[in-house]
């Protein structure tokens, strides 16, 4: 079983970065009243052939207003003109250093750009200009995070939490930086204190199902049923729920859970192969070649489907089909070492 342990490490894998997504979506969605209602007017006016023309003109007009040039950087940042941006960012600011909204869409560019040395340059800035900094010191800790620099990471959390001990946003990423500095108790703290302020926090009822689910303990399967009740249209917590039980050996119990995967997006060939995987388990051969079947045709370029529909036809003592389906796995992963073995395997018998 050495070849399907090989696969189920490569979807195991996914659990521990399934929510690194959070740290590259960011966005500058804090905008006050007034900038939103400014920004709105201007888009209700802007020319549909070129968006820039009217605030080109209306900057012309009015030099000095620092939201004209906000609003500009913004549109410069959707055509993901970063030069231009950044150039309308600092106009806006050096006209109005008090905006919170102007220092967020700046580092934004910034790390759009690949400079996150800027980025946070930038947001020291804002520090000292902006009355409170929250939402900038957060940022600076998101970025801190993700360029590994954990320390200084940790030390902006504590700097926020001792102005608002009841920030579960802060708790949340207090607890991201524990985990990858391999401090999983703490990381487990700062989450379920996060959940303590807001019991419906997705992302973080998700991170202490995981953490959990790496001490094999049970009460990872209660975290992620909150997952699921604050969010059932999210397929994360039924996927992390389903390999949990899967690797408790618990196959009836994860079929099922990979079932609700299905009736939700009936196409999840990730699902169907995974419900194929725990029917091997089961020695049900025939009815995980169907399920393999089923997400090479979700999936026309699945490899490693093809080489487990390969490896149910070998137990089948079905040569031939097993030496087609390694060579198509080849086809879509020329390196594929489970489906090279066995092809040379089966030349070698």
């Amino acid at each position: 079983m050495r070849q399907i342990q090989y696969f189920m490490q490569l979807k195991i894998s996914w659990l521990s970065v399934c929510f690194l997504f959070l740290l590259a979506t960011w966005s500058c969605n804090n905008s006050n009243e007034e900038n939103t209602t400014e920004q709105n007017s201007i888009d209700s006016q802007e020319n549909a052939q070129n968006p820039l023309q009217d605030l080109n003109e209306r900057i012309a007009q009015d030099s000095t207003n620092a939201n004209l040039y906000f609003v500009r950087a913004s549109k410069y940042a959707e055509m993901s003109d970063w030069e231009n941006a950044g150039k309308d960012i600092y106009a806006a600011i050096q006209i109005d250093s008090t905006q919170e909204n102007y220092y967020l869409l700046g580092a934004d560019i910034f790390l759009q750009a690949a400079k996150s040395k800027a980025a946070l340059q930038l947001l020291a800035y804002g520090e000292k200009n902006v009355a409170n900094a929250q939402n900038i010191l957060l940022e600076e800790t998101k970025i801190l995070l993700i360029t590994k620099q954990y320390d200084e990471a940790l030390a902006k959390c504590n700097q926020i939490l001792g102005g608002n001990v009841q920030n579960p946003k802060v708790y949340f990423y207090k607890g991201l930086i524990e985990k990858e500095m391999g401090q999983n108790a703490h990381a487990i703290e700062s989450f379920q204190r996060a959940v303590e302020y807001n019991p419906d926090y997705y992302d973080a009822l998700m991170q202490l199902g995981l953490l959990f689910s790496e001490n094999k303990n049970n009460l990872a399967i209660g975290y992620f049923d909150n997952a699921i009740r604050v969010d059932s249209s999210r397929n994360e917590a039924f996927y992390a729920k389903a390999m949990f039980y899967q690797n408790d050996r618990q196959y009836e119990k994860a079929k099922n859970t990979y079932r609700e995967i299905i009736r939700q997006s009936p196409q999840n060939h990730n699902a169907l192969y995974n419900i194929g995987y725990v029917l091997i388990q089961q020695d049900s051969i025939a009815k995980a070649a169907n399920y393999f079947e089923l997400a090479t045709r979700m999936n026309p370029a699945y490899a490693e489907a093809y080489y487990m529909r390969g490896l149910c036809a070998e137990k089948m003592n079905d040569t031939a089909t097993a030496l087609n389906y390694y060579k198509q796995a080849l086809n879509f992963n020329n390196e594929l070492t489970p489906a090279l073995e066995a092809i040379q395997r089966l030349k070698n018998e």
